[in-house]
């Protein structure tokens, strides 16, 4: 049986069981044309193959499972009984070839390059933590970002990655910043790098950010579309029902783009 429509990629939630198998849900998919969109169960099919990943900010393959039957209207199963895969959860992505276009949305974000020396200098010292260092260029750069967010009321970092987006062999950095004390919003944005320089790129900010439940639950960055840059995933701060955006870096306007901004949350198993 073969879907209705013939996606690129599907980006599915998966729940394992050693004993009762496996349940993925399509989440969100790309059409031919590389745009990105809600998932259906359309998008999936018996015989096809999902890679799973971890949920960590580097997720790590491990390993393939092939959709087995359809179930009641959201979900797909899969045999996943092996002493390989204990209960949890994962994220299962089905890519149709290697490589497919990314098409963006929205207004192209480019970086701005102004950290100062000084800032540039205390990221470079390898004698601090670098939790410790990226803290002190957010204290330097603290009137700079503010201008940027200008409801953000803290410099405190909540949390961060750090991998290569735009394919260049040199590090980006991508920081969150919140109260969690008071609560009273959040916003994320990159440090990208240029080579001898960084700039900063503001991608969102989330008023009266919560923090009840474990946030983000998504955040982490991989090369979906395999031209060399990686996407960046997050779950938004605003509540705890997990909506979903997704960036992209494109090298010819060597801008961001918003790939995908969802509507519906992710599925909550």
């Amino acid at each position: 049986v073969f879907a209705d429509d013939k996606p690129e990629f599907v980006l599915s939630s998966v729940h394992l069981d050693v004993n009762d198998g496996g349940k993925l849900v399509p989440e969100i998919a790309v059409n031919s044309d590389g745009t990105w969109r809600k998932a259906t169960l359309k998008d999936v099919w018996a015989g096809q193959e999902f890679e799973l990943f971890d949920q960590t900010k580097d997720p790590i393959l491990q390993r393939k499972v092939i959709v087995n039957s359809l179930n009641s209207g959201y979900c797909a199963g899969c045999d996943a009984k092996d002493n390989l895969i204990r209960s949890g959860y994962y994220w299962g992505i089905y890519k149709a070839k290697q490589q497919f276009r990314n098409v963006g949305l929205g207004k192209e974000i480019k970086p701005k390059y102004f950290m100062n020396k000084t800032a540039l200098k205390i990221l470079s010292d390898k004698k601090k933590s670098i939790n410790g260092r990226l803290q002190d260029v957010i204290r330097e750069d603290w009137k700079k970002i503010h201008r940027e967010f200008p409801k953000l009321r803290t410099s405190n970092i909540f949390d961060f990655m750090i991998g290569d987006i735009n394919g260049d062999q040199k590090n980006d950095y991508i920081l969150l910043l919140s109260d969690m004390e008071h609560v009273k919003g959040a916003a994320v944005f990159i440090y990208f790098s240029n080579g001898r320089n960084y700039g900063m790129v503001p991608i969102n900010f989330w008023k009266d950010a919560s923090f009840s439940t474990s946030w983000p639950r998504l955040f982490f960055m991989m090369d979906f579309n395999g031209d060399g840059t990686k996407e960046i995933v997050i779950t938004d701060a605003d509540s705890d029902s997990n909506y979903p955006s997704i960036y992209g870096w494109f090298r010819d306007s060597k801008t961001f783009r918003t790939l995908y901004n969802g509507k519906e949350p992710l599925c909550a198993w």
